[in-house]
């Protein structure tokens, strides 16, 4: 489940910096570019959190009273 929404905002974020590039493809390629740094950035904290197992003393502001360990 968890999956098919986060493909879900990936495909609404693309179709976005599409639009915003007004249709101009070297606009289209660097808002791709952006949109693929900032999810291998994303994939590899996801691998860094399931690799540590104090990761949250890193990212102290992601325990909270609903996400606790």
């Amino acid at each position: 489940m968890l999956e098919i929404s986060i493909n879900m905002i990936e495909a609404r974020c693309r179709d976005f910096l599409v639009d915003l590039s007004s249709r101009d493809q070297p606009k289209i390629r660097l808002a791709y570019q952006f949109f693929s740094f900032f999810m291998a950035v994303r994939n590899e904290l996801g691998y860094l959190a399931t690799l540590f197992s104090r990761f949250d003393v890193f990212l102290a502001f992601t325990v909270t009273k609903a996400c606790d360990r």
